[in-house]
């Protein structure tokens, strides 16, 4: 009698083993996209977190200096840690350093710099703070520094607190660094203290306007 040993076969093709490398790219391909954006609308809630607190602090100032908003002589000198630009001011010298001394949350985990007015390669590391505050007017932005929180008619619709890829694409009309979107678009902070991040269909200039929002 004959005895036939069976034999399994353990190795792949040279063919089965490019159709399993071409399955895993094309999963890939799929996926990668979506990771992408989950990633980044990750950052955008830590972002619109940070620029809550900010303008919760702004908030905070007002309530201790007869609801009077800070004084500042730059965008972004309102909060944060030393930059490494030159002139840069000191950490404890900021308006909000007593009410919010975490230098972190003054900076967008998406910021890209700013390669408009001051190209900035990281506005935060350059400047100390990645978000501008409306000391003069700008980009559309009414004023705030130096004004008393009564003086504005609808505080849930006045925005205190923005990001620089805005200034460019109102005045520069720069997008290659938007931070959180292709749009024309930025995470806001208002004087009733919330955030959200707003692109351009969603807000307006119009100082009049009751149902939306307003700089």
């Amino acid at each position: 009698m004959t005895c036939r040993l069976r034999y399994s076969r353990l190795a792949f093709t040279l063919i089965e083993l490019l159709v399993v490398i071409a399955i895993i790219a094309i999963l890939a391909g799929l996926l990668l996209p979506a990771i992408t954006r989950a990633r980044e609308r990750g950052r955008q809630i830590r972002c619109i977190a940070n620029v809550k607190q900010v303008a919760s602090g702004l908030l905070m100032y007002a309530q201790d200096n007869r609801r009077r908003l800070p004084t500042i002589t730059s965008f972004y000198t309102i909060g944060g840690k030393t930059g490494t630009a030159g002139g840069s001011p000191e950490a404890s010298t900021r308006p909000l350093y007593r009410y919010l001394p975490d230098a972190p949350l003054f900076q967008c985990p998406s910021d890209r710099g700013s390669r408009g007015q001051h190209n900035l390669a990281n506005v935060f590391e350059e400047q100390g703070c990645s978000y501008c505050y409306p000391y003069q007017n700008n980009a559309g932005v009414e004023l705030v520094a130096n004004r008393l929180i009564t003086s504005f008619q609808f505080a849930a619709k006045k925005v205190v607190i923005f990001e620089p890829p805005l200034i460019e694409l109102n005045v520069i009309g720069n997008f290659e660094n938007q931070w959180h979107s292709s749009q024309k678009a930025s995470v806001m902070g208002f004087l009733d203290g919330h955030a959200d991040f707003l692109v351009s269909s969603n807000y307006t200039g119009a100082i009049n306007a009751t149902n939306q929002v307003y700089y």
